[in-house]
């Protein structure tokens, strides 16, 4: 048991050693005047256990873990419903100069938003299994900013996914499964500048739709180590444009509307999980997202993917303390930690998280919070700072 325990020291000592190599620390890359579209590396929806440990396949719990690799819901046999709430702290900063001081003053903004994430289920029937449910696919919510007097610049949205998974288990030992997920939503941007001869102002409206599909496969080796393999093909995302600009001296107003598509790449994650001893396990995922396959898409407005120079590799890691308590109400407490990082095929920079979270077992129900920390270096601008925490009930048949 002693050499068990020094070995999860060990590994904790190594993860944080490449978390400290991995260079320097990036917040979002995304700039304020970028849509983000496509240009993250998002699977699926990850529960705040699976968050808490670094995003990691096996680090997630319930029906949500189906849909980052569908295999796992062959391995469990379970039935149960899950519901996740989600905080995003989101900050912008910038340094504009100023002709009075002569001097570039800090200017800083922010915007918090609270939106439910998660909702949904998972059982068994016939050595079939299945899952269903909503998910919040991504959030493109930013802080609204004013880069000269008399501009305000905003832009809110929301990309929905609703999902089906179904898997089977072979031998007890793998499992093999299948999910689809529609994910539609829209983008609005406001650009509202105000100056004492004239004003302009103008609205733009992004529809997106689009079916992505995740094979998975996920292997029980023995009762210490699991390996799993995911498989996301090439997903085409639908895009409909609409725009009105109105001035203010003289009074007049343009609009306009367009279609087009862009793509999300291949995207290919490889899993494991090892579990120390009765009360610790540890979790990595490595991931591969092909970005230099995928064109700038089409149409008359084709949204236009930037180019890289890479088609990167996202590291997750995670790992998982079972606190032993004396009998009573609190069935269990799990400690969890984690480090994401995210290479981003454009503009040659990572994203950097430090995670971390717990689950309060309470029998039949558990409660699981997670924190998903950006870091970033102080003296970085022009760029979105977000940090998300999540809160979810598991309840278990």
């Amino acid at each position: 048991m002693t050499s068990l325990r020094k070995a999860f020291r060990a590994a904790v000592i190594l993860s944080l050693m490449a978390w400290a190599a991995s260079g320097p620390l990036q917040a979002q890359v995304l700039h304020y005047a970028a849509l983000p579209l496509g240009w993250c590396n998002i699977l699926g929806p990850s529960s705040p256990a699976g968050t808490a440990m670094g995003e990691t396949v096996f680090g997630g719990r319930g029906p949500q873990a189906g849909f980052l690799n569908p295999g796992l819901l062959g391995l469990d046999g379970l039935t149960e419903a899950s519901f996740v709430f989600r905080l995003a702290h989101s900050t912008y900063r910038t340094r504009m100069y100023n002709p009075v001081s002569m001097t570039n003053d800090l200017m800083k903004w922010r915007r918090d938003t609270v939106l439910p994430e998660w909702g949904g289920f998972a059982f068994a029937a016939g050595g079939w299994r299945f899952a269903g449910g909503y998910s919040l696919a991504e959030e493109y919510n930013r802080p609204e900013v004013s880069f000269e007097p008399g501009q305000l610049d905003g832009q809110s949205g929301r990309l929905h996914g609703l999902n089906a998974a179904v898997a089977r288990s072979f031998s007890g030992s793998l499992g093999v499964g299948i999910s689809f997920s529609y994910r539609f939503g829209k983008i609005d941007r406001t650009y509202d500048r105000r100056l004492w001869w004239s004003g302009e102002y103008l609205e733009q409206h992004y529809r997106l739709s689009g079916l992505a599909v995740n094979f998975g496969f996920a292997w029980k080796l023995s009762e210490r180590v699991q390996l799993g393999l995911a498989l996301r093909p090439p997903v085409k995302m639908a895009l409909e444009f609409e725009y009105l600009r109105t001035y203010e001296d003289p009074p007049d107003a343009q609009s306009g509307s367009a279609e087009g598509f862009y793509k999300l790449p291949l995207a290919v994650v490889m899993s494991a999980a090892v579990r120390i001893d009765e009360r610790s396990s540890l979790t990595a995922d490595l991931s591969y997202w092909a970005w230099n396959t995928v064109n700038s898409g089409g149409g008359s407005f084709p949204m236009m993917v930037p180019d890289g120079p890479i088609n990167p590799l996202r590291l997750g890691l995670g790992m998982e303390h079972d606190v032993k308590l004396r009998p009573g109400f609190l069935k269990g407490l799990r400690l969890r930690a984690g480090y994401i990082h995210d290479r981003q095929h454009a503009w040659g920079v990572a994203l950097d998280y430090l995670t971390g979270g717990f689950g309060l077992d309470l029998g039949k129900v558990e409660v699981e919070a997670a924190a998903k920390l950006a870091l970033s270096p102080v003296e970085e601008y022009d760029r979105t700072h977000t940090t998300f925490f999540q809160l979810g009930v598991r309840h278990k048949f």
